[in-house]
């Protein structure tokens, strides 16, 4: 969980976070939301999360991914936006989405674990696909008036 690094800073060479990786998770990357016009994720590897690779919610900048590869998640990118009555930019560039690897052929690979609110371990599939799909790459962004999280001023 980490706000973006801002795609000035990024371009100028003042990256704080780049090149790591997570596995063996719920969520690999969660974007909190940038505190520019412009955020970005560079040099980013996530695999077998168990709910979403990269997920933001209430996020207000436009988003840029950048050397991204995630692979045997259940969701690849799902990204939540908080609209102002702005429309948000999402570029994803030299990057690979995988649904299954061979890394995804357990029995335990193929069970639908997601959390929720009422059950933040992910005990159970409480997938917004529901237990029907065990892959999905990419979810089209969700645009909402309300903020879902206190992080930003609805």
């Amino acid at each position: 969980t980490f706000v973006p690094e801002s795609c000035a800073a990024a371009a100028a060479g003042r990256k704080r976070i780049f090149d790591n990786e997570a596995h063996g998770v719920m969520i690999g990357a969660h974007l909190m939301p940038a505190q520019s016009p412009c955020g970005v994720l560079e040099g980013f590897t996530v695999w077998k999360a168990a709910h979403a690779g990269i997920q933001s919610i209430d996020q207000l900048a436009n988003l840029r991914f950048n050397r991204v590869v995630v692979s045997d998640s259940h969701i690849g990118m799902h990204l939540f936006f908080f609209r102002r009555g702005n429309n948000n930019r999402v570029e994803v560039v030299n990057s690979v989405f995988a649904g299954s690897s061979p890394a995804s052929v357990c029995g335990a690979s193929t069970t639908c674990l997601a959390m929720t609110r009422e059950d933040e371990a992910g005990t159970a599939c409480n997938s917004i696909l529901g237990g029907t799909f065990r892959h999905v790459g990419f979810m089209m962004p969700q645009y909402q008036k309300k903020a879902k999280t206190c992080g930003v001023a609805s």
